[in-house]
């Protein structure tokens, strides 16, 4: 999927909106960065043209202020970068709104958002998006994610006595 992505910034084709699901976390993060480093900077987390939704729920509040930031010019470049980590969070009244800015984005806005489970979308918010399937398989990959569960579990656990 990386080289896919990369293929597309060479042709300067983009879409408008992104959208990176499955189990491979750190595939997903290193495609954002990828992809918002060629838009706006390597230090596009600091950059006033970027902005990030990562709550649970998603309230349409945030989508509206969303959509406030994407009818505005970039400030420092040529392009805005909206981030919007785990769309599944977007809330049952924020959906409609997100919506409407997919279907009528910004020439300078880029949308990228990220989900572990595709299907928890609705059909008519994920069409919006050029859809890029980030996977781990194998026994090993397994291996790995069940561990960092359990480490994190267990430090969780031991934080908490």
């Amino acid at each position: 999927m990386i080289k896919i992505l990369e293929r597309q910034l060479k042709s300067g084709f983009l879409p408008h909106a992104y959208l990176f699901y499955g189990n491979d976390e750190a595939s997903k993060d290193k495609a954002i960065d990828i992809l918002a480093s060629h838009l706006i900077g390597g230090s596009y987390k600091r950059s006033p043209d970027f902005f990030s939704l990562e709550s649970n729920p998603i309230t349409i509040e945030e989508v509206r202020t969303l959509k406030r930031r994407a009818s505005l010019s970039p400030i420092s470049g040529k392009n805005s970068l909206f981030l919007i980590k785990n769309i599944a969070n977007l809330s049952r009244d924020a959906a409609p709104a997100l919506l409407k800015l997919l279907e009528e984005p910004a020439l300078s806005s880029v949308i990228i958002a990220t989900t572990g489970n595709v299907k928890a979308l609705l059909p008519t918010i994920k069409s919006r998006f050029a859809v890029f399937r980030f996977w781990k398989t194998g026994l090993w990959d397994a291996a790995d994610e069940l561990k960092e569960k359990l480490q994190a579990h267990v430090k969780k656990h031991l934080a908490g006595h």
